[in-house]
């Protein structure tokens, strides 16, 4: 099953994708950019070239981490994910 994550490269781009365990193809790149007022905007991964998934060789990825539940939902609906919204919690 494919997870959203994001990707850090080695060049100091930050990517929000699906993966697949931990192969390092990525599904659906989206580089995240922060702007002047501190929120992020996205942008396609090499908007120029006609990619859907691309591969990354171990030494240009620095880590791999989940992002805030926020954040992927907003990614998912963005590339046209149904979005499950979360579980409310119950507190005893």
């Amino acid at each position: 099953m494919k997870v959203v994550k994001i990707v850090r490269l080695t060049t100091g781009e930050e990517l929000l994708c699906k993966m697949e365990g931990d192969n390092l193809t990525v599904e659906s790149p989206v580089i995240m950019l922060p702007t002047n007022d501190g929120k992020l905007t996205f942008m396609p991964y090499m908007p120029y070239a006609d990619i859907e998934e691309i591969t990354f060789k171990e030494r240009n990825v620095m880590f791999v981490v989940k992002p805030s539940d926020d954040l992927e939902a907003q990614y998912r609906s963005m590339i046209g994910d149904v979005v499950i919204p979360p579980k409310p919690k119950i507190l005893v």
